[in-house]
């Protein structure tokens, strides 16, 4: 079954694919035991490889259903900065270094929206798309075994969602910036709001304790 569609990215162009790179694969899974021969890191790059269009392909299916409401980007968000966490460290030692990147934009486009979901709100369904387009493009680099830069297709996705992720990742920062203004400044008037009110007490105790009525 074909994986969630990249809108918007061309499909053609194979890539020339180099080989996989065993001698770093059971690093980058975690599974780096001494004096492993070199036919298990074999099988090793083989099997994580055939699993990854699996992997991705369910990441995809998740940013699928958060842009269509069927799932809380909220709730969801923890899931999927741990998955890209992990898919972009370990997909340069398995020879796709243009996934890696991606996932690497995903990641820190979900990174400080996670943390501040009230400023980022009005971007909320731009961020939900690209998340679904950047998703849909891992899985179709995993099910093509796009290694490399990917080509002509990677060559496509690179400039339009490296594009669109850049100018939203600087939307995000803006809006982050500006909620962040915003609290100052309601914390500096409220301070000194405060500090008008002890010194109004302190000017009525003084009036007390001298005996003085103050003016009407």
């Amino acid at each position: 079954m074909p994986g969630p569609r990249a809108e918007g990215i061309g499909l053609a162009g194979e890539a020339d694919a180099p080989a996989t790179l065993p001698r770093h694969v059971a690093a980058a899974v975690g599974l780096a035991p001494p004096r492993m021969q070199n036919d298990s890191l074999e099988s090793l790059a083989a099997a994580y490889e055939a699993s990854l269009p699996g992997k991705v392909g369910s990441l995809a299916n998740l940013a699928q259903k958060i842009e269509a409401g069927e799932l809380s980007f909220a709730e969801q968000s923890k899931s999927l900065l741990r998955r890209l966490h992990k898919l972009k460290g370990q997909a340069g030692m398995l020879g796709y270094p243009l996934l890696g990147q991606i996932a690497g934009w995903l990641h820190d486009l979900l990174r400080p929206s996670m943390a501040h979901l009230d400023a980022v709100a009005p971007l909320q369904s731009d961020i939900n798309r690209v998340l679904r387009i950047g998703t849909a493009a891992i899985a179709l680099l995993a099910e093509r075994k796009l290694r490399g830069n990917g080509g002509t297709t990677g060559t496509r996705i690179h400039q339009q969602l490296g594009s669109f992720a850049d100018d939203l990742r600087k939307r995000i920062d803006m809006a982050i910036a500006a909620a962040e203004t915003q609290q100052r400044a309601a914390r500096d008037q409220h301070a000194v709001r405060r500090a008008e009110i002890t010194a109004d007490q302190w000017t009525l105790h003084g009036l007390v304790y001298r005996g003085d009525q103050p003016k009407s």
